[in-house]
Formats: structure tokens, sequence, C-alpha cells
């Protein structure tokens, strides 16, 4: 959800960011554009780490990239400064896309079959909650006593409940790294488990087979 909760942070307050920063039309639209740049290819790139290194690990290093691209957006507005925004929507947009690769691989690990399109709908209805919930609470936090407080802290303000939502994004992910760690541990267990039952049945069956072999064979010498 802090994902989609700070992607339309632009649009939320994009006559102030204008206004306030002195920014053209074209120049406010490189808010997308250095989040958009990064994904043509690095989605791409981001299976091939979850290949790699998992779900769980490349997952937490996305959404800590998420968290570490609203902080920078976050002190840009503190300090009033247009490209430091900039680069917080870059590093932002590098976590960002990538998530949602993970997202997929490891709600297919999770749940099968008739679960999987509820499980699927999921992942989209809930960070577009988060885009409904930003789009109305952004534009009142900064409009919240704005006349005892400078332009800067307006948008520091309201860029910084974005980052208490990736936090908070942060915190979900490393329960989930936690949970599902230890369901493949359970899961493995079980397998092992299952395959020693088999072994052991397979191993019984061996044995009756030898048993009988060797009846038969014995009933055949006392016979000659």
């Amino acid at each position: 959800m802090g994902n989609n909760f700070c992607y339309d942070y632009p649009a939320c307050l994009k006559g102030e960011i204008e206004l306030e920063f002195d920014v053209s039309a074209a120049k406010y639209g490189y808010l997308y554009s250095v989040y958009a740049i990064p994904n043509l290819i690095l989605p791409l790139f981001g299976g091939i780490l979850f290949d790699k290194y998992g779900n769980r690990v490349c997952l937490l290093w996305f959404t800590s990239l998420l968290m570490l691209g609203q902080g920078i957006f976050t002190f840009g507005g503190y300090k009033m400064k247009y490209w430091v925004m900039l680069l917080g929507r870059a590093v932002f947009g590098i976590g960002s896309e990538s998530m949602y690769v993970g997202q997929a691989s490891i709600v297919s690990d999770w749940f099968m079959n008739y679960e999987m399109p509820l499980a699927m709908a999921m992942t989209s209805c809930i960070p577009l909650c988060g885009s409904f919930i930003g789009g109305s609470i952004i534009p009142r936090v900064y409009y919240h006593n704005a006349e005892d407080l400078d332009v800067s802290q307006q948008f520091g303000n309201s860029f910084l409940i974005g980052l208490l939502v990736t936090i908070f994004s942060l915190c979900t992910m490393i329960t989930i790294y936690f949970l599902d760690r230890i369901s493949e541990e359970h899961d493995t267990k079980l397998l092992n488990e299952m395959k020693g039952i088999h072994t052991s049945q397979v191993s019984k069956e061996k044995d009756k087979k030898s048993n009988v072999e060797d009846t038969i064979y014995s009933n055949c010498e006392a016979e000659t």
C-alpha cells in the first residue's frame, strides 16, 4: 500500500509544487519521468534477482529502497530542493515496480488453484485503497495550520506521512519475511517426514517380498 500511497504525491499537490518550487508543467512532469525511466528495464533484472536470491530477500531489499526513496523525497520537501525530490522519486521508482514481481511470485507460493484469483485481486485492491487514502489526506495535511507554518514545513509534513506509511510497509514486509521462512521450514520438514514414511513402506514391502521368496524357495527345496 505504501507504493500507491506515495506514487500520486505530485498529483495531489500539483499546483502547489509548480507555484512554490517555481517549476513549469514540463519540469513538474519530471517527477513522474524519473520514476518511470528506470523501470523500463529494471523489472526484468528484478526478476533475475528474485530467481537468484529468493522472494523474501529481494522483497525486503526493494521495500527498503521504497522507504529510502520516500525519505529522500521528504528531505527535499523540507529543504525546498527540487533536485533532491527528483532523486527521491528515482530511488522510489527503483524499489516500487520490482516489488510487483515479488508480490506475484510470493502469492503464487502461498496460494493455489481456486485461491489464486482472490489473492491476486487483493494485491491489486489494497494498494489502490492506498491511492484513495493518499489523495484524501495529503492536501489536508498540507493546508493544516498553514498560517503557522512556512512552505517548507507544509511540504515536508505532507511528505512525511508517506514516509511513515512506507516504514509501516517495511515492518509488514519483515513480518512476511519471517512468516514465509517459517512456512518454508514447516513444508520442508513435512516433506522430509513424508519421504521417510514412503522409504519405510518401500523397505517393508521389499522385506515382505524377500520373505515370500525365501519361503517359496524353501518349499521348493523341501519338495525336491
